[in-house]
């Protein structure tokens, strides 16, 4: 699975934290009838994590979406257009921990503020192609 470009900027802007996608078997979904053949798609939950180790200690932010449905072992990466947006809230949840050095606090809002950037920026692409369809 390829990992979205701007993964590797988080890494630049924050290199004191770590951010993970994970997927797990949602065992309560259902396929919509109203959606067809569900084909070979599996019913997953997605965590997106950021973690950093303060004075021996794992603190984590997350943001969890039930319901995606992936073909197993080809997860799409950007988990349908919302992987800014969980690594944004994974983030914002991480910042708020107690302990939080302000180093890390640093370079968490620069994650944030590139990741809103990217957002908007992607917004807005999705309008100029509604306007010229």
């Amino acid at each position: 699975m390829k990992t979205p470009d701007y993964q590797l900027k988080l890494r630049e802007l924050a290199p004191s934290v770590v951010f993970d996608v994970s997927w797990s078997h949602d065992e309560d979904a259902r396929w919509p009838k109203d959606c067809g053949e569900r084909g070979d798609c599996m019913p997953y939950n997605t965590d997106v994590t950021a973690r950093a180790i303060v004075g021996g200690e794992v603190l984590e932010g997350r943001a969890c979406m039930g319901g995606t449905w992936e073909i197993p072992g080809k997860m799409d990466p950007e988990i349908g257009g919302y992987l800014p947006q969980m690594l944004e809230e994974a983030a914002s949840e991480l910042i708020t921990q107690k302990g939080i050095p302000l180093k890390i606090k640093i370079e968490l809002r620069a994650v944030i503020a590139f990741l809103k950037t990217l957002m908007r920026q992607r917004w807005e692409e999705q309008q100029k192609e509604k306007e010229t369809a």
